[in-house]
């Protein structure tokens, strides 16, 4: 079983990032995306529906569990999550009626201004571990396309949009390596002895750029497989970095997995005679 280590840690505050995944987008992404989705693929394995038998979320438990999100305390919102449905909340029911709302709750703290976009993404990280961790069974068992290692550069904290990049991922068939805050070192070990398709790497702080530069030319150079696509996203704008360093820009989590898609559909030596 691959990995799915996630290591959390607190950023400093910053403002919003010019382009690449806003608040908004990674709240929908979450609402209207990967919390349905999640849900169908459980209804779809032929378990049977488990009826609620406590009320729904009130407003207070659900700003209750935004606030420990904020707090970057897993453990506690699991507690919370885990309490309603001992209480007889169905799992469907908690993502779609107390997570989501919760994550919305997050949305409209940004929107309003009462937490910076650092504290937001923070939180709804949280929320995201707390939908890994429960929901096993709604994700898909069979990865049958091959391994796709997420990571941070090194020194990055905004790590959501690996977690929505992941789920995409793993409904689509891939083996996830899901491990933000790898070090330079450990990142070309793991190329090195393990066959890897793709190298998604988020960065948000244009500062971190040189690095992640040195970073990539080490993937492609010392990658166990030769062809490895590595893609980069984040809060800023990544096109000319892309361009000069001979890698991919993309920042829409649905949108990497449609890509990569194509990649892996047409022999790599096809493409580089049409790029």
């Amino acid at each position: 079983m691959h990995r799915k280590r996630v290591r959390m840690s607190h950023a400093e505050s910053s403002p919003a990032p010019a382009d690449c995944v806003p608040v908004k987008v990674l709240v929908e992404t979450i609402e209207r995306e990967l919390i349905p989705r999640l849900v169908l693929a459980h209804r779809e394995e032929g378990l049977p529906a488990v009826a609620d038998t406590r009320a729904l979320p009130t407003k207070d438990e659900i700003t209750a569990l935004a606030t420990v999100a904020l707090a970057q305390d897993l453990t506690a919102a699991l507690a919370l999550t885990r309490g309603l449905i001992g209480e007889g909340l169905s799992l469907e029911s908690v993502l779609m009626h107390y997570v989501s709302p919760a994550a919305r709750l997050l949305g409209e703290y940004w929107d309003t201004d009462l937490h910076t976009y650092t504290e937001v993404t923070v939180g709804m990280t949280t929320l995201q571990g707390v939908v890994q961790t429960l929901g096993p069974s709604l994700k898909r068992e069979v990865f049958d396309r091959g391994l796709v290692l997420l990571t941070s550069a090194p020194g990055e904290q905004h790590t959501l949009g690996l977690f929505l990049l992941s789920e995409f991922l793993f409904q689509a068939g891939w083996a996830v390596d899901l491990a933000p805050g790898l070090s330079h070192a450990e990142i070309i070990d793991l190329v090195s002895h393990t066959r890897v398709e793709m190298v998604g790497l988020t960065v948000s702080t244009p500062k971190l750029l040189g690095p992640l530069a040195r970073l990539t030319a080490g993937i492609k150079k010392y990658s166990l497989n030769r062809e490895v696509l590595v893609v980069v996203g984040g809060a800023t704008d990544l096109v000319e970095f892309a361009q000069t360093n001979e890698i991919t820009a993309l920042c829409d989590p649905q949108a990497a997995v449609q890509w990569l898609d194509v990649q892996m559909a047409v022999p790599r030596k096809a493409l580089s005679l049409l790029s």
